[in-house]
């Protein structure tokens, strides 16, 4: 089972050790050229946000901008026997770039592209016509969570993977891989706790994500009667714990912590590593640096090797929390995702 990890720079490959942790790499480009025809806005020259992305990371720093970098880390990958797959999937299009989206594939097809992440419908189709060569994973985007699904996207000739999105559950991935044999599947082994599943995200993402906003609650009863102050008080607590679980960044400053907002699905590999067709466990952190990015290739890889030789939930949840740098996360549960 290999470990999908986002890049940004053609020197990423060497410092995630692909020979030894058995990486792939999954990557964003955007072209100066698409930044200054649709990006002139308060917004990008502020925080470098795009209003009108390629794919799903409209954060600049989360993407390549300058192709002959993305050329070397193509050369770069097939120098360690490894994939780059480009990720073309925002959820959808609109006509105004469909001239501007061709010139785009061209671009990247030229210097070596030759698998995408895609969501639209419509890309895959065109891709499928006209650039056969490429091959589609159905992002996370899509929302496969069923089988029927899987027939459907199963159809286009291009598709080569689908991923799951990331609230999936145990249980439902395995009843969808046994249905689909010969089809090769992925899911997230460490991502965020996003309040919104993939493709039902209606987040505005231009200048912060509206779901880290923090809301004041106030509380009381029907009518509008108040509560006494012991309701009170057990509400604030059962409020503070939910929000501690959703959006945990404030424990990311403590000592030993890689990432904010972290969420893992480590323990599901005791099941779902039996299943030939998963291929590959995905990190959800692009834009990050490369020390984070490093720390959890190294326990993703540690995971699925204690999971392969017959290890034990208990020893996955002694492994992470020792890599993560908090003994009782587990315990905690604070960064359970996937039961």
């Amino acid at each position: 089972m290999k470990i999908l990890c986002p890049i940004t720079s053609e020197h990423d490959i060497l410092s995630l050790q692909p020979h030894v942790y058995e990486t792939e790499f999954f990557c964003g480009y955007i072209p100066s050229w698409w930044i200054k025809k649709y990006n002139n806005s308060k917004a990008f020259f502020l925080i470098e946000s795009m209003s009108t992305p390629i794919n799903n990371r409209n954060v600049l720093k989360a993407n390549f901008t300058d192709i002959n970098s993305l050329k070397s880390a193509i050369q770069n990958a097939i120098y360690f026997d490894t994939e780059i797959i480009l990720a073309l999937n925002a959820k959808y299009y609109p006509e105004y770039v469909y001239g501007d989206l061709k010139r785009y594939i061209e671009e990247v097809y030229i210097v070596g592209i030759k698998k995408m992440i895609v969501c639209d419908v419509g890309v895959i189709s065109f891709l499928s016509e006209n650039y056969p060569e490429i091959k589609v994973y159905v992002s996370c985007l899509n929302q496969v969570t069923n089988a029927m699904a899987v027939l459907f996207y199963s159809r286009f000739p291009n598709v080569e993977r689908i991923v799951f999105p990331r609230h999936m559950s145990v249980k439902e991935i395995s009843s969808i891989v046994q249905k689909y044999p010969t089809i090769d599947f992925e899911y997230f082994i460490f991502s965020n706790k996003c309040l919104y599943d993939d493709g039902h995200c209606r987040g505005v993402h231009e200048f912060t994500p509206i779901c880290k906003d923090i809301f004041e609650s106030s509380y009381c009863r029907k009518g509008g009667r108040p509560l006494s102050n012991m309701e009170e008080m057990e509400l604030r607590k059962s409020e503070k714990i939910y929000r501690e679980w959703t959006r945990n960044e404030v424990l990311a400053e403590k000592k030993g912590y890689c990432t904010p907002n972290f969420a893992c699905s480590a323990c599901s590999l005791i099941e779902l590593i039996k299943y030939p067709n998963i291929k590959s466990v995905k990190l959800s952190i692009r834009g990050h640096g490369i020390d984070r990015r490093l720390r959890q290739v190294q326990m993703a890889r540690g995971a699925i090797e204690c999971a392969k030789n017959g290890g034990t939930k208990k020893e996955i949840q002694h492994f992470i929390c020792k890599m993560y740098g908090k003994e009782n996360l587990c315990k905690e549960g604070m960064a359970c995702f996937m039961c």
